[in-house]
């Protein structure tokens, strides 16, 4: 449980710069909920991609790893969410995921409702984008780890907004993901938690930053 609630107005529950009358109804273009043991499946089929919306300080911590011969997996780098529909609409971008599979990915999958139900409006309006159907895992990162409790495709950790930090699957072991290679930002020293919320200085950045406990 957590001791306290805040709440907060603010224009967008995702950051795309895209508020108000220029926003994709989630309503009408939303994608399609998977559960968990789906998505997994979905991860298999060689005729998908798979799409990370988180920021890519996130990801440099942990994500899918779909099996040889199934799903390839994009990761758009993103320094923050405002950046995604930029990359989204990029011709790379729109060549690589034409005629796919889509399924997406975050943390609980709030980014995943907005982030599907842009490209389903982008689909609907552009002759050359066609999908093979938008679709994200419900509960998002959080549900398919607690699902999977040995990491299934998952690997590393998930990062978390709050106390927590980061969340591993309850039967993995460091062992089982020695693709993750985050580096403290300072030494390079392979380091993958983020402790004493250490951010970028540069041009007002603010993103956050892995620095070891030898460095911090």
């Amino acid at each position: 449980m957590f001791r306290q609630l805040s709440i907060r107005k603010t224009d967008e529950l995702v950051a795309y710069g895209l508020a108000g009358e220029k926003a994709p109804s989630i309503k009408k273009f939303g994608g399609t909920h998977l559960e968990a043991d789906e998505y997994h499946r979905a991860m298999e089929d060689p005729d998908a991609v798979i799409i990370d919306v988180r920021n890519a300080y996130e990801s440099s911590i942990g994500g899918f790893r779909p099996p040889e011969g199934g799903a390839e997996l994009i990761d758009p780098k993103m320094r923050n969410s405002i950046e995604f529909p930029k990359w989204l609409n990029s011709e790379e971008t729109r060549e690589r995921i034409n005629g796919k599979k889509v399924l997406m990915y975050c943390t609980g999958g709030i980014r995943c409702e907005r982030a599907s139900a842009l490209l389903n409006e982008m689909s609907a309006a552009i002759d050359d984008l066609n999908p093979k159907g938008v679709y994200h895992c419900r509960g998002g990162i959080e549900r398919y780890v607690k699902t999977y409790q040995s990491g299934g495709y998952w690997t590393g950790k998930n990062y978390l907004f709050d106390k927590r930090m980061e969340q591993t699957p309850s039967q993995a072991k460091a062992a089982d993901h020695p693709d993750v290679h985050a580096k403290c930002c300072l030494c390079l020293a392979p380091w993958d938690s983020y402790r004493g919320q250490f951010k970028c200085s540069r041009n007002l950045c603010g993103v956050p930053v892995i620095v070891c406990e030898k460095c911090a």
